[in-house]
């Protein structure tokens, strides 16, 4: 874990610091709701008084497969970009995943983030194929071009 980061779960208090990074209301008040019911997990992560990061885990998978827990929605404020925050939630997610008996998890890139698609090849994570994922948010609705990549939890966690 990089010095000064926590991460833990979201609270409630969190919303407006996390909005202020990453700005969809609608999808923080659903995927926090949906943690407190214990069909996801939603965490942050903390360095010193500001909020860095936010990434949400799906325990029943996505759109590749449901046996795998999908992890989305990482998001790493700017300005903290490039200091182990998101390797670090990355990691984190790995080993409650491990944790919990899964031996992979998946998530969805963007093909234009290339950045984010780097990260996740020097994290192990190798891309499972292509695929046209459909989102709703609210009253919101687009089609997103992403990678679908699987990684292996205990691998990651161990790191």
């Amino acid at each position: 874990m990089p010095d000064g980061f926590v991460i833990r779960d979201a609270v409630p208090g969190d919303r407006d610091a996390v909005l202020s990074f990453w700005p969809h209301p609608d999808r923080f008040d659903r995927r926090l709701a949906s943690s407190v019911s214990g069909e996801e997990s939603l965490l942050v992560a903390v360095h010193g008084d500001l909020t860095a990061g936010i990434v949400g885990i799906r325990w029943d998978g996505g759109c590749d497969d449901a046996a795998r827990p999908l992890l989305y929605a990482l998001e790493i404020r700017a300005e903290q970009r490039g200091r182990g925050g998101g390797t670090a939630l990355i990691r984190h997610v790995a080993g409650l995943v491990a944790d919990r008996g899964f031996a992979e998890l998946t998530l969805e890139v963007e093909v234009a983030n290339a950045g984010a698609i780097r990260l996740y090849h020097r994290l192990g994570f190798v891309t499972a194929g292509p695929h046209r994922h459909v989102w709703h948010s609210g009253k919101s609705c687009g089609i997103a071009d992403v990678l679908i990549m699987h990684g292996g939890a205990g691998d990651l966690a161990r790191r």
